[in-house]
């Protein structure tokens, strides 16, 4: 599918309310992958109550949590994410373990645990142009290949800058290229949000041969 993308990026630096900066960039790339905007429920609030090692505890949620034996999760908590983690539910009491990301924190840390959602979104990240992500809330945007190894994972964390956490890559920026090597075959993503739906969109233009 062709597709094209034109982004007018403004920029106001403190000290000089006068001056906006614009730049727009356009790219006329071959393909484009996306999940559209995924609407994600809140995810539930909880306490990391025992911590058997980094990867491995037990999260005690309310009532009615919803989360369910065999479920794969996000875990959120102030400054880390875990993504990718299995649960075994008993009531009230939800055992994580496994995934990656950061090492689980403290017992007693306040968390939000959210299933992630699985959404197909296949391209070769080495013909990659450009990367768009955004949140309406807090998120994690995991990118996979097909043995669900992990090519790029993003905590989206809103700030006092950024009330809409997201990020922008393109081939021109002079920036890193986010992700290399195997074929991207799906995307995770979860709400880190325990208040509210969260809209997490993600799209990539790609060119082929």
């Amino acid at each position: 599918m062709s597709a094209q993308a034109t982004f007018s990026v403004s920029l106001a630096i403190s000290g000089l309310a006068s001056e906006i900066f614009q730049s727009t960039i356009t790219d006329d790339s071959s393909s484009v992958a996306s999940n559209g905007a995924t609407p994600m429920p809140a995810a539930k609030a909880g306490e990391l109550t025992t911590r058997t090692d980094a990867d491995t505890g037990v999260v005690t949620l309310s009532e009615g949590h919803g989360i369910t034996t065999g479920m794969f999760c996000d875990v959120f908590w102030d400054g880390g994410l875990r993504y990718n983690m299995e649960a075994a539910v008993s009531d009230e009491e939800v055992t994580l373990d496994g995934g990656g990301g950061d090492n689980l924190p403290d017992e007693d840390t306040e968390v939000t645990v959210c299933e992630h959602s699985v959404k197909d979104i296949g391209f070769d990240p080495d013909t990659m142009t450009l990367l768009f992500v955004k949140a309406d809330k807090r998120a994690a945007v995991v990118f996979v290949d097909e043995d669900d190894n992990v090519l790029l994972a993003l905590d989206l964390v809103p700030n006092s800058t950024a009330e809409r956490p997201g990020m922008l890559w393109h081939n021109v920026s002079g920036l890193d290229q986010p992700m290399t090597g195997a074929r991207c075959a799906a995307v995770w993503i979860s709400n880190g949000d325990a208040e509210y739906t969260n809209n997490v969109a993600a799209a990539v233009l790609y060119h082929t041969a």
